[in-house]
């Protein structure tokens, strides 16, 4: 967070961050950023949020424990496709927005289909950003996380115009999902939505197949193929 908000030196003139910024605006800008149209203080707004600082400072913690990393970095993505009004008209059981949130935090989720792929990365808000896509090994992911893996029927993570209902039953385990009911009625892509495992994927490097960088349905750049077995 600091070197967001910048240093001063000792006559309070900024030499980093959002303080430079200031100080280079000079007068007009600090104006702007500081000054009320009478004079009167107001704060300059900043994007950060502590709460979310920390939380991803302890995420950082404890992947280099694991990885016995040097040094690691974070990115924080907003979720454009979910907000509050829209959760909060379909959820049941008695979920808050916030127990949905913690829900969905909890897991590593997965696309079934490249179809449903190709229609994330085809959305407005993600059509011009390069996103780095992951092709997994179902078969050993499955045999070595089968315990903590459970399917969805919908988008979890999106709630759109027409919200599908969600709650407890939203995420069920691989015994537990009615595959056989929504073979009929469903075709192959879509009898399932969503794989998601419980508490993350930290070996997920051994189930790694490919690693490409995608701009809509395009690939930009390969970044890792898994070689063929003999």
């Amino acid at each position: 967070m600091a070197h967001v908000l910048g240093l001063t030196n000792i006559d309070n003139q900024g030499l980093s961050g959002t303080e430079k910024w200031i100080a280079q605006q000079c007068l007009v800008g600090l104006r702007m950023s500081w000054l009320g149209v009478k004079g009167a203080f107001e704060p300059v707004q900043l994007s950060l949020d502590a709460r979310v600082q920390h939380i991803v400072h302890d995420e950082l913690t404890k992947a280099m424990a694991l990885y016995k990393a040097t040094t690691a970095g974070g990115i924080i993505r907003d979720n454009k496709p979910m907000n509050d009004a829209s959760l909060r008209r379909c959820l049941q059981d008695g979920l808050m927005p916030e127990d949905w949130y913690r829900i969905l935090n909890a897991r590593v989720f997965f696309w079934l289909s490249k179809k449903r792929l190709l229609k994330l990365l085809a959305a407005r808000s993600y059509a011009q950003t390069e996103h780095e896509v992951i092709t997994i090994d179902a078969r050993p992911l499955v045999e070595a996380h089968r315990c903590q893996i459970t399917l969805s029927l919908i988008n979890s993570g999106a709630t759109g115009r027409f919200p599908v209902k969600r709650g407890l039953s939203t995420f069920l385990s691989l015994d537990a999902y009615p595959y056989a009911k929504w073979r009929r009625k469903r075709t192959k892509d879509e009898r399932a939505v969503e794989l998601a495992v419980l508490g993350g994927v930290p070996d997920i490097a051994r189930f790694t197949r490919r690693v490409v960088r995608m701009k809509g349905d395009r690939e930009v750049a390969v970044l890792f193929e898994a070689s063929q077995s003999p």
